[in-house]
């Protein structure tokens, strides 16, 4: 080992390690010897030059008042604190924002000596921090998290129940990003790396620094408010953690919307820590089901819910087979005549011994199981088989576009393409009235191959409609390239056409859709005032409540009404279009 290094133990205090440089000009670095790793204490960076009154460049050796410390962000500690403890205070901090310096305190509580915290950083890095701390935020991670959380329980069961035998509980949130995946798939990995130190960043904004923030995984996060708090206080973190994660990032010359989602849990005497750690991810699920960005308390009916969702999943694959699944049919109605021009087919779960079941509870999990390839496959075929019957038996009518929809998983199968070939085939549904309508996310994976498929659909005759538009991941770029026929508006457009703001925006997207030759087709129209508006707008169709709910096929052929005659809705009658 060269003369100018000397090695020192954890225990050697960091007044040692000062007079140690200043009594030998030769010693240029110093190791500190851990669990056999050796960490190296640089002269140069040992010393540090301030801004402010103490900087500009002076030489640090000479001691200073802690009272002319410029910098709020510098840790004072003993003079007989060692290197290892310096390391730990730095690290400690439930932040990845660490101390620029540490201040050491003498005896007489007047001088000290300024050190480089990240020399500190390094040491504590080396030793045991390295498997407690998310390398890419900085933040504790779910390690660390889990730790902390027992000890929070811990206190809590054995010194916060207060004289009158009340609990005086802690809480954690679970924090989890509601658009994350898209910036990966989309903008690549640097970008997303970027989104979650700045969501790091956000995370820790909006919390004291008494408040642990860490990294649980993924774009998953937790936070820990360790003391007693009330439900009121925990809602006002919630809803200050939500302001400041659904602002846009800026990502690469990118503006990116991500939102997050919050679910929390105050302790009971029922849950351990890891239950509690349970209790508030089912809350997180539950906000995201109800429409994300929002925050939601846990509830005991959400255990129930939870396990509902499992049962449902164990018993989709048997009840595709058992053909327990029924579609629905809703009319799309064109604006200028009231008439019904296209039918969008809409799946239910028949499930015996319950009765129907929305698509929004067996879907995701379909999706997230893989059985949305085969479910998907067999309403496609069903659909096509009743609408060609209808038009065989009723063959004055005009033929009705049929829309159905298809999901982002079923498109990344390689075959997909032959498959609805095969089914225009057997069923002899005619393409040119088959719209399979598809979501902006189709494209956050692969965006090429799905291009490629959706361009070969294309060649078979049939059409493409994209759907909730707005809603998603929007790209005017993708927009532009993608081979459609349809834009369908997402119904938050109708909800804000009654503001400014909303009614220049959809006007604005229903001019896009001209300029692109695609039919404009407004969703959840409800009020006859609605349709009117956007038929002024120039939206072309709409459906929602207001034209018809969803219904079976017999219902429907009901609503269709005498073939010899026009397919009109009469409760519609348009307004006179603006000069």
């Amino acid at each position: 080992m060269p003369c100018d290094r000397v090695v020192i133990t954890p225990d050697t205090r960091v007044s040692e390690v000062e007079r140690m440089f200043l009594n030998d000009s030769t010693i240029r670095s110093i190791l500190v010897e851990i669990d056999g790793q050796m960490v190296c204490i640089d002269r140069v960076g040992f010393f540090s030059a301030l801004s402010g009154p103490l900087g500009h460049g002076r030489s640090l050796y000479a001691r200073h008042p802690i009272s002319r410390m410029p910098r709020p962000e510098t840790l004072v500690m003993p003079a007989s604190t060692t290197p290892v403890e310096a390391a730990h205070a730095i690290l400690e901090r439930h932040s990845r924002v660490r101390y620029n310096d540490v201040v050491v305190r003498y005896p007489d509580g007047k001088h000290a000596t300024i050190l480089v915290a990240e020399l500190f950083a390094e040491v504590a890095h080396t030793h045991q921090y390295t498997g407690l701390h998310d390398p890419l935020t900085g933040l504790p991670n779910r390690t660390l998290f889990l730790e902390r959380l027992r000890e929070a329980h811990r206190r809590t069961f054995e010194a916060d129940v207060d004289s009158h035998g009340q609990l005086s509980p802690y809480a954690i949130l679970f924090v989890d990003l509601d658009d994350f995946k898209p910036i990966n798939d989309v903008l690549g990995h640097g970008a997303g790396d970027q989104a979650l130190r700045t969501v790091a960043d956000r995370l820790i904004s909006a919390v004291d620094e008494h408040v642990m923030v860490a990294r649980l995984g993924g774009d998953e996060f937790g936070v820990l408010l360790d003391r007693a708090c009330t439900h009121d206080e925990v809602v006002g973190l919630s809803e200050g953690i939500l302001e400041v994660l659904n602002q846009p990032l800026l990502i690469e010359d990118d503006t990116v919307a991500i939102g997050a989602s919050v679910g929390f849990a105050l302790a009971d005497l029922e849950s351990d820590s890891e239950e509690m750690l349970r209790k508030a991810d089912m809350a997180m699920y539950a906000a995201k089901r109800g429409g994300k960005a929002s925050y939601a308390s846990y509830s005991e009916g959400m255990h129930a819910n939870a396990s509902r969702r499992l049962e449902l999943r164990s018993q989709i694959e048997g009840a595709i087979y058992r053909e327990e699944f029924r579609p629905f049919y809703q009319a799309i109605v064109d604006l200028d005549s009231s008439s019904i021009v296209a039918t969008e087919a809409l799946i239910r779960w028949d499930r015996p011994g319950e009765g129907l079941i929305g698509p929004d509870q067996f879907i995701p999990l379909s999706e997230q199981n893989g059985l949305i390839v085969p479910l998907g496959a067999w309403m496609l075929e069903e659909c096509c088989r009743r609408a060609k019957a209808w038009e065989d038996a009723n063959p004055l009518h005009l033929p009705l576009s049929l829309s159905v929809n298809v999901s982002p998983r079923q498109l990344e199968e390689r075959g997909f393409v032959s498959m609805v070939a095969a089914i225009l085939e057997r069923t002899r549904m005619p393409p040119e009235f088959l719209t399979l309508e598809i979501t902006e996310n189709v494209l956050i994976k692969d965006a090429e191959a799905v291009l490629h498929r959706l361009t070969e659909l294309k060649k078979l005759g049939i059409k493409l409609a994209l759907d909730d538009f707005g809603a998603g991941f929007s790209s005017l770029g993708y927009l532009s390239r993608m081979p459609l026929d349809v834009l369908k508006l997402d119904r938050a457009f109708v909800l804000q056409m009654d503001t400014p703001h909303g009614r220049n925006l959809l006007s604005g997207i229903i001019a896009l859709a001209q300029s692109l030759d695609l039919v404009t087709v407004a969703e959840g129209v409800e009020t006859s005032e609605q349709a009117d508006d956007l038929r002024m707008l120039g939206c072309r169709r709409a459906q929602g409540y207001y034209f018809a709910r969803p219904m079976p096929g017999e219902d429907y052929v009901e609503l269709l009404g005498d073939p010899t005659q026009a397919m009109t809705l009469p409760a519609y009658q348009p307004a006179a279009r603006a000069a």
